[in-house]
């Protein structure tokens, strides 16, 4: 116990240093990273090296143990949120108390009727379920992300998914599995060889029903559920009874006094067995098929019907299933009634948010798209540095359309992309838009410093790939946006408003078309929900005014446009009121943070956008 628990505190402590490091410089590396994690179940380790001294441990010391880890436990639900570091030092609340509960519940009452909250019937089923769960839930989320479009029925669908998976695979998969005679431990037997001193003579015992283990109550049965209070059912009483009478048929076994001497061993090997593994006889496959058949039968018919609730929780909430897949086009004709009314209808919401004074109800939520970030951005892998941006599922709207629209730039840029792909979707089959970048990397001639290294690595190499895909299928229109922020190029040297302006049209002016590049400006920067949302504080808390260097650069970009034969467009109208930026307009959020549009706002300013192209002769 003492080199077991040793080593596993090393482990904890070599984990808990990796953790700190990983999640410091790569977040989502760390989350999955095995050794960043392994000191959680590490600890788990060094409790049961020390279960003989915590075993001793009074009861009422137990008691304060256990609940001061449940509160630990449910402390960590509100303290931790997506935006906190995790694993490293997120992770340390929920374990700490949950070593906590467990340090509480090593002796005592084996049933621990005083920690109700974790030993009741509804508490200790859904721990039964619950690895089973925990292998369910995040597919299941993923795959609903990709395939169900956002809404109120989103999360209810998810949940029933859920459950229904994590109930077949427990009673269909996990219990039978585990209770198979692949895995039940066969008496061990050695034989001793000849020549060798032969083992003194065990004096055998009758066979017995081992007694209830300490952490079970008394006429405990495996795979049986308990709870406090609750009475032991007696388990198939069929093969008790007949276990009963084979003990009945053995012959009665003599005494040996304790004085008497030890009958003489026979000659030959002598057999050595398992007495706790003879106790038990080892179950067949007759018996297994007895037991777990219904189970099996009763899990294919969860499924079955959790299925058929599932297809019909999705028609009832979406009219039908809606897979959201590049290309396809999905969305009618914009109505030109609407595109006219669109920009003036979202000015008066933005106005009514400035002056707002209780947040509405928002659709997402803040918490929401905050947590999402631009992972509901369907052009996301699009504009990711690790993989080549592929054209077709970068394309939106009719494949056979005539006219090609490109957008291209950093994270400005993608943002953007639902807009122009709604854009396309809507245009009637006259346009297709291809939506390719990569965030952090500025579509200008001169590199510009990045924090992450793989921008740094990539941003040249992601410029020739766009370059090569508009010289294979040429633009007949072309947006960029770049953020809107100073920058130093690689080397040093800073540059200015100008210099920024000028170096975008010096890259991007090459493989445009003559005349027909939108410089795109991306919004301008709001308040860091992270630090100014929460359910208690008021919208006003959340508002922004224009900053100066946004207001640089975008004049600094008309006159670019202006000296170059193309077009400007201000992402101001449609995202501030009297250069005040609120957090919302209508109960749409406008960011996801400081910078970037949420997809569900930047959907909304495909008809703005619409018009602001047919004003100028572009669309």
């Amino acid at each position: 116990h003492r080199a077991a628990g040793l080593t596993a505190a090393v482990l904890v402590a070599a984990s808990a240093v990796a953790a700190v490091q990983l999640t410091a410089s790569d977040p989502t590396g760390a989350y999955f990273s095995t050794f960043a994690r392994a000191g959680e179940l590490g600890v788990g380790a060094v409790l049961a090296a020390l279960a003989p001294v915590l075993r001793r441990m009074p009861a009422p010391l137990r008691g304060v143990l256990a609940w001061a880890g449940l509160a630990i436990v449910a402390a960590s639900f509100v303290v931790i949120e997506p935006a906190s570091p995790f694993p490293a030092p997120g992770a340390a609340a929920p374990v700490a108390g949950a070593a906590l509960v467990i340090a509480g519940g090593i002796g005592g009452d084996p049933r621990h009727r005083h920690l109700f909250p974790l030993t009741n019937p509804v508490s200790v089923a859904v721990g039964d379920v619950s690895y089973s769960l925990y292998l369910w839930h995040l597919p299941v989320i993923v795959f609903a992300e990709v395939l169900l479009p956002a809404g109120p029925s989103w999360m209810p669908i998810v949940l029933l998914i859920t459950a229904v998976l994590t109930v077949a695979t427990y009673l269909g998969v996990e219990q039978p599995l585990h209770r198979s005679p692949w895995l039940v431990r066969r008496p061990a037997t050695a034989e001793v060889p000849p020549g060798a001193p032969e083992p003194a003579a065990v004096v055998p015992t009758p066979v017995v029903r081992p007694a209830a283990s300490a952490s079970r109550p008394a006429g405990w049965v495996p795979g049986q559920r308990y709870y406090p209070g609750s009475r032991p059912r007696v388990a198939e009483p069929e093969a008790l009874r007949a276990a009963d009478a084979r003990l009945a048929e053995q012959p009665p076994i003599a005494e040996v006094p304790p004085t008497a001497p030890v009958p003489p061993a026979a000659p030959g090997p002598v057999p050595r067995s398992d007495p706790a593994a003879a106790a038990q006889p080892p179950l067949t496959w007759a018996a297994w098929r007895e037991r777990f058949s219904a189970r099996m039968g009763l899990a294919a018919a969860v499924l079955t019907i959790g299925a058929g609730a599932t297809v019909l929780a999705v028609f009832v909430s979406y009219g039908a299933p809606v897979v959201q897949l590049p290309g396809l086009v999905a969305a009618p004709a914009a109505d030109p009634a609407e595109v006219a009314e669109a920009l003036p209808t979202l000015q008066a919401q933005l106005a009514a948010a400035v002056s707002a004074d209780a947040w509405p109800d928002l659709h997402p939520g803040l918490d929401e798209v905050i947590r999402a970030s631009s992972s509901d951005n369907r052009a996301h892998d699009c504009f990711t540095p690790d993989a080549v941006p592929d054209p077709a599922r970068c394309t939106f709207g009719d494949a056979s359309a005539s006219r090609h629209l490109y957008l291209v730039g950093d994270s400005s840029a993608m943002a953007y992309a639902p807009a122009i792909a709604k854009l396309a979707e809507q245009s009637g089959g006259a346009w297709r838009a291809t939506t390719v970048g990569m965030y952090g990397c500025r579509f200008t001639d001169v590199m510009i410093e990045s924090r992450d290294p793989a921008v740094n690595a990539g941003c040249e190499t992601r410029k020739a790939q766009v370059r090569a895909m508009i010289a294979a299928q040429p633009a007949d229109l072309l947006i960029v946006s770049n953020a809107f922020t100073l920058g130093t190029a690689v080397g040093g040297a800073s540059l200015d408003p100008a210099q920024l302006a000028t170096s975008t049209f010096a890259e991007v002016g090459t493989w445009a078309p003559s005349g027909r590049t939108i410089f795109l400006s991306p919004p301008p920067h709001g308040a860091d929900l992270d630090r100014c949302y929460s359910p208690v504080t008021g919208p006003s808390a959340c508002l922004a005014a224009v900053d100066d260097v946004w207001t640089q650069m975008e004049s600094a970009t008309e006159a670019e446009a202006a000296a170059t034969g193309n077009t400007a467009i201000s992402a101001l109208p449609f995202t501030c009121w009297q250069n005040v930026c609120p957090a919302f307009a209508g109960e749409t959020p406008v960011r996801y943070d400081q910078t970037h549009l949420t997809p569900a706002y930047a959907e909304r300013l495909a008809p703005i956008l619409q018009q602001e192209l047919q004003s100028r002769g572009l669309y």
